[in-house]
């Protein structure tokens, strides 16, 4: 049984410490750190130091692409995006804040970021809801690279106007980059976990997630049906739980979820351990959660009661533990 949560906000290794030996005692045996574009420029030796002391309290180390580019998913702001040749552009040419996974340089980039995450002492890549950039208006991504790939792969030239093979091109790429990363990674002697966006997020382009879990240098494949103030949020984890199960067993890949431990109302602290549960039930033996303390810490998605949910998904995961071990 797999169980941990994300960290993040905090780059002192003298609270680090205590926070670890928090997440442990609150049943994780894997922590998920996040190592953003401005991470990597002004921490590279802090989150060494931060990655040290999770393994010496028994931690495996999963190591996040936070927002890096803006192709994975989190808040952080990219840097990168300033370098407009490396920058996706709608279908009308127009420079987007998002890096392309079809350029070359931002394929360098990332190898380059997949170096430091080995320097640094990570175990797990994570590769976080790798997507191309939903404009306003339009579609992206009409680069020249862009342009190249798809004519090579369809055999015409790229339209203005999205079509099904727009579509189709936008899942290959995702795969393709995806692919890419994680077969450097495992070069360097690291597995990858790819979390990717429920299917029916805007910025989604990864339809058929076999895809991704055919990937032989993929080892771990989930998702992060998050949404808890829905009706129908058990259903939704549920469907999602059982989708990644049969995906994970047919190509024998560990299937993992994420449970939301942000934005949880006052009273509703329940709806944790009954996402848990759940994923439990539907056979998910690695289960993560975003983010440490129910986010106490971020006030843009802090849950009202933090001390609450955290001691709530302490409460679950160690229920799981418990039934696993029989």
């Amino acid at each position: 049984m797999k169980t941990g949560v994300s960290y993040f906000g905090n780059r002192n290794p003298k609270w680090v410490r205590h926070d670890m030996l928090d997440i442990v005692e609150h049943n994780c045996n894997f922590v998920l750190h996040t190592f953003s574009e401005f991470d990597r420029l002004f921490y590279k030796d802090t989150m060494k130091a931060i990655v040290d002391i999770s393994h010496e309290v028994g931690l495996e180390v999963y190591v996040d692409p936070w927002g890096v580019g803006n192709v994975f998913g989190g808040e952080p702001f990219s840097k990168i995006v300033n370098e407009h040749e490396i920058c996706q552009v709608d279908n009308k040419f127009n420079p987007l804040p998002a890096a392309c996974v079809n350029n070359p340089k931002f394929v360098e980039f990332m190898y380059r970021w997949i170096e430091d995450v080995k320097y640094i002492g990570g175990d797990v890549l994570f590769w976080d809801e790798p997507h191309f950039y939903n404009p306003d208006s339009g579609w992206a991504c009409r680069c020249k690279y862009c342009q190249e790939e798809f004519k090579r792969v369809f055999g015409y030239d790229m339209p203005e106007t999205s079509n099904a093979d727009i579509l189709k091109f936008k899942e290959l790429s995702i795969v393709r980059f995806v692919k890419q990363l994680a077969e450097y990674g495992k070069g360097l002697g690291m597995r990858s976990a790819v979390c990717l966006l429920p299917q029916e997020s805007e910025k989604s382009n990864v339809d058929d997630w076999e895809k991704i879990a055919a990937i032989d240098s993929i080892n771990i494949i989930g998702t992060d049906p998050y949404e808890y103030h829905r009706t129908d949020f058990i259903d939704r984890i549920r469907g999602y739980a059982n989708k990644i199960y049969n995906i994970a067993s047919k190509f024998a890949k560990d299937g993992q979820l994420w449970v939301q431990c942000f934005s949880i109302k006052e009273g509703e602290e329940w709806k944790v351990r009954k996402a848990v549960e759940t994923i439990y039930e539907a056979g998910i033996r690695n289960i993560g959660a975003w983010s440490y303390e129910g986010t106490s810490y971020m006030s843009y998605v802090r849950s009202d009661n933090p001390k609450k949910v955290w001691e709530t998904l302490k409460e679950a995961y160690g229920r799981c533990i418990s039934l696993a071990s029989k």
